[in-house]
């Protein structure tokens, strides 16, 4: 009997489930398009992101 050759596409899967991370469904790889939700941004990230971008307006006011 003559195995047919997998395509680039079945031989990456196919790999890719071989690691362990993905499951092989036989049409998507459960898995593959996942990305866990970024962790919420603290008071102090927002800070310096705002310093960086130049939004930063200061609370208090010195006079001279």
């Amino acid at each position: 009997m003559i195995k047919k050759a997998l395509t680039r596409e079945q031989q990456v899967f196919k790999e890719l489930a071989a690691t362990g991370k993905y499951f092989n469904t036989g049409k998507v790889l459960i898995g593959l398009k996942c990305q866990p939700k970024p962790a919420p941004v603290t008071p102090d990230e927002a800070f310096l992101q705002n310093i960086l971008l130049g939004n930063y307006r200061p609370l208090f006011c010195r006079s001279k």
